[in-house]
């Protein structure tokens, strides 16, 4: 697996994802949360793949537990956790201190860490309301050895509201940033987000690069709520086609291409997943300006439904 050198750090050009490792996860997982052995089987690969980079999160079921299991007594990888912060009207400087501390040191105890590599805020629009507590209670985190790096992050943000949270991730402390990004996907890019990322000397995980498994799903197979992602679909694999690709490896080489992103946060439910993809983003070509025009122009207009994965049950509900 390629690794890239960025901010004092190696990391590998695949990050594994691991919320499938701790709860059933995206619109394509036939086959439910693994169980631990089969967890161990997942990471079995990954390492032997040389990816050195494990993407979690405490709200992502079992998924820390399994990592910090799997590791113990192990070489430790780079693993990025988030946290989450909700204070409401009554809450204080100390009390996002507080909590930010606390899910520190929960995530230190399961994950078996004496210093987390790298931890990002979960919930980014926490920083419009409490911004300076944050900041600072980051600062701390990493003065106090809790964190290496502390980071943000982001969800798929309407350009005016990402340049508000900017104002505030701009700041040295926030060196990592994960955001959502893929071929359907372009608000970020039209937001100018990747050029300021890279101006600031952000390290940049970028995931949902297969849109949660949407992607790859065949039109004719779609669930109802769904059924709009059709036509773009039909779309997407025409241009596949045109680049003698597989979608799959169109949607890997059109993210890996982007200038300024660092690693590629990318999931599995199997070993032979792992094995796929680490093969993959290694050694999928890049693609060829035309195409890489071709989707920025096809997908600019993409329904906002379909590239937010958090609509999808409400519509599925309706």
């Amino acid at each position: 697996m390629q690794q890239i050198k960025e901010s004092g750090i190696r990391l590998s050009r695949m990050t594994l994802g691991t919320v499938q490792l701790g709860m059933p996860y995206g619109v394509a997982n036939t086959t439910g949360k693994p169980d631990e052995t089969n967890s161990f089987r997942i990471l079995d690969e990954a390492v032997r793949g040389g990816i050195n980079c494990f993407d979690t999160a405490i709200g992502y079921g079992e998924s820390e537990r399994v990592l910090g299991s799997y590791f113990s007594g192990k070489e430790k990888p780079i693993i990025v956790s988030k946290l989450s912060l909700a204070p409401d009207e009554n809450t204080d400087e100390a009390d996002v201190e507080k909590r930010v501390l606390s899910q520190l040191e929960g995530s230190l105890e399961r994950l078996e860490l004496d210093k987390i590599p790298v931890m990002l805020l979960h919930t980014p629009h926490a920083l419009l309301r409490y911004g300076r507590a944050v900041t600072k209670a980051f600062e701390k985190a990493v003065r106090d050895g809790y964190a290496e790096r502390m980071g943000i992050s982001f969800g798929a943000e309407p350009e005016e509201r990402f340049r508000e949270l900017w104002a505030f991730a701009r700041e040295d402390v926030y060196e990592a940033v994960q955001i959502p990004l893929n071929i359907f996907d372009h608000r970020l890019l039209r937001a100018g987000a990747l050029e300021l990322m890279r101006d600031a000397g952000k390290t940049v995980f970028v995931r949902s690069v297969f849109l949660q498994g949407l992607l790859t799903m065949e039109p004719d197979r779609l669930p109802e709520h769904l059924a709009g992602a059709g036509k773009y679909l039909v779309t997407l694999q025409k241009l596949a086609d045109r680049e003698g690709m597989s979608v799959q490896e169109l949607a890997v080489a059109f993210v890996r291409g982007l200038p300024g992103v660092h690693s590629l946060v990318v999931g599995a439910e199997t070993p032979e997943q792992v094995r796929a993809n680490v093969r993959m983003i290694d050694a999928t070509p890049s693609i060829s300006e035309e195409t890489r025009h071709d989707i920025l122009q096809a997908f600019s207009q993409v329904p906002e439904y379909l590239i937010s994965p958090h609509l999808w049950n409400a519509r599925k509900t309706s």
